[in-house]
C-alpha cells in the first residue's frame, strides 16, 4: 500500500463515478489506506505524524517523499470528485481504528479514522 498506487486506484473509481449521470446517488466506503484533511487537526494534535516516522510501513502508506507530513492527496482527489465525507457532517466524526477485535498493536498512532463513508 503506497500512495502512488493508492492514487491510481482513487483516480480509476472517481473516473468511473464522474461518467455516471449527476442524478445518480453514490456510496463510496472502505479501507482506502489513507488520511483524511478533515483530521488534520486531531492529527497535529495526537502527534501522529511522530509515530508515523517510527516505521517504513507506515511512512510509505501515509507520509510525501519528503517524509515531513501526511499526504492527504488521495482524500483530496475523492473530495475534489463531488463526494463527501459523510463524517464530517454533524456529530458522525468517530474513531474506526483501533477496534475491540482488531487493536493493530504498534501500527496505529493514535484512535483515528481509516475507514470512510
Amino acid at each position: 500500500f503506497d500512495i502512488p498506487s493508492r492514487l491510481l486506484e482513487i483516480y480509476h473509481i472517481t473516473h468511473y463515478i464522474q461518467s455516471l449521470p449527476r442524478d445518480i446517488p453514490v456510496v463510496l466506503m472502505g479501507d482506502f489506506n489513507s488520511l483524511s484533511p478533515a483530521d488534520a487537526a486531531a492529527h497535529g494534535r495526537d502527534k501522529v505524524l511522530t509515530h508515523l516516522l517510527t516505521k517504513e510501513k507506515l511512512r510509505v502508506k501515509f507520509l510525501t517523499p519528503e517524509l515531513d507530513a501526511i499526504d492527504y492527496s488521495v482524500h483530496k482527489h475523492l473530495l475534489a470528485s463531488r463526494l463527501v465525507d459523510l463524517a464530517t457532517i454533524g456529530t458522525l466524526n468517530q474513531n474506526t481504528v483501533p477496534t475491540q477485535i482488531h487493536r493493530d498493536e504498534g501500527m496505529q498512532a493514535a484512535p483515528m479514522r481509516l475507514d470512510y463513508m
